[in-house]
């Protein structure tokens, strides 16, 4: 409830803050533009709930000249796709999670290394500190950058508990379908034989018939994609977190009246960082409740998260050159060494 009130809060108030961008050359019953957005959020979700918010307040504030579709559940395709039907044309834009975005550009992918950012503070600011960069590479590749929110750390779900490296080798995990680089490193840097590439409304499927038993993922994301009945214990520990990103077609933006790109941009950039914390109250929240639903949350050790993290650092270097630029990585180690000392 306190999460809705913020966001009416912000619309209301941000309304007030550009009200005067938008009425400038807003002439009533002009030809609407229309925006078809994708994403794998699940429908009915709180980010479901929030982009049509979002929908009703652009549309309102370009009296009708903006008519906004989105495309929920991931009804358009997972992210690949949608990203071959922007390029295409059938799209004008979507909310991206890190498999997207490390296909439009591989630097993306080093900011979702496990065992790289200790908490939220970290990942605001890597992202505040990053979002030039990220704008230059997206815009290359013919996106526009309208904003970050987030689909949040990600726990590791389990038929048994992880305690040691140890127990990794036995499990049936599940690997995003398009994303080579956590396959890698399940595979070939954690051990674990059976590793599954799906889409991820395929997963709920397989967990049901046993060809998967482990996955990751934010607690809130996966109580709504329904796979949180199909696991028995939750890891303490985070296994890297998940930037969400919303892109525009740089061809359609360019199209765009200045006002009604004016009033997108502020819109979307205004509203999606606040509902980061939104979506941290959820995430929390939405931990306990699995945990009085039965699943078990492990109690690692020092030593344990100790050789974990100690493990990682090896592995961010490892792949960096191949799976993402190295200077990328060096820049975030930079930026994060600096945040840290302070």
């Amino acid at each position: 409830m306190r999460g809705k009130i913020l966001i009416w809060v912000l619309l209301l108030g941000g309304g007030l803050l550009f009200a005067a961008d938008t009425a400038q050359g807003a002439e009533p019953g002009a030809a609407p533009y229309t925006i078809r957005i994708a994403t794998i959020a699940p429908e009915g979700s709180y980010w479901s709930d929030f982009f049509q918010k979002a929908r009703m307040y652009v549309e309102s504030r370009t009296r009708g000249r903006v008519k906004i579709i989105w495309y929920m559940s991931g009804v358009m395709g997972d992210e690949p796709e949608v990203i071959g039907k922007i390029r295409a044309g059938r799209l004008e834009g979507a909310v991206l999670t890190i498999v997207g975005l490390g296909m439009i550009d591989p630097a993306f992918r080093a900011t979702m290394l496990p065992f790289l950012l200790r908490d939220y503070e970290e990942a605001d600011f890597l992202l505040d500190s990053l979002r030039p960069r990220f704008e230059s590479l997206l815009a290359v590749k013919g996106f526009l950058l309208m904003g970050f929110t987030e689909v949040g750390f990600n726990r590791l779900f389990t038929p048994v508990p992880i305690r040691s490296r140890k127990d990794f080798p036995g499990l049936k995990m599940w690997g995003w379908k398009g994303e080579k680089l956590i396959d890698m490193i399940f595979r070939d840097d954690l051990g674990l034989k059976n590793v599954v590439p799906l889409t991820l409304y395929e997963v709920k499927n397989s967990l049901e018939k046993g060809e998967i038993n482990a996955y990751y993922a934010p607690c809130y994301a996966q109580i709504g994609l329904q796979w949180y009945r199909h696991a028995r214990y939750m890891s303490d520990f985070t296994m890297g977190y998940t930037p969400a990103v919303f892109v525009l077609d740089q061809r359609f933006a360019a199209g765009l009246p200045g006002d009604i790109r004016s009033i997108l941009k502020q819109a979307f950039d205004f509203i999606l960082k606040p509902l980061r914390q939104v979506i941290r109250e959820e995430e929390e929240k939405a931990c306990q409740g699995l945990i009085k639903r039965g699943i078990i949350r492990t109690k690692s050790s020092p030593e344990f998260l100790a050789e974990m993290t100690n493990h990682f650092q090896k592995i961010h270097q490892k792949y960096a050159g191949t799976e993402y630029p190295l200077d990328m990585l060096q820049e975030i180690n930079d930026q994060l060494k600096e945040f840290r000392a302070r």
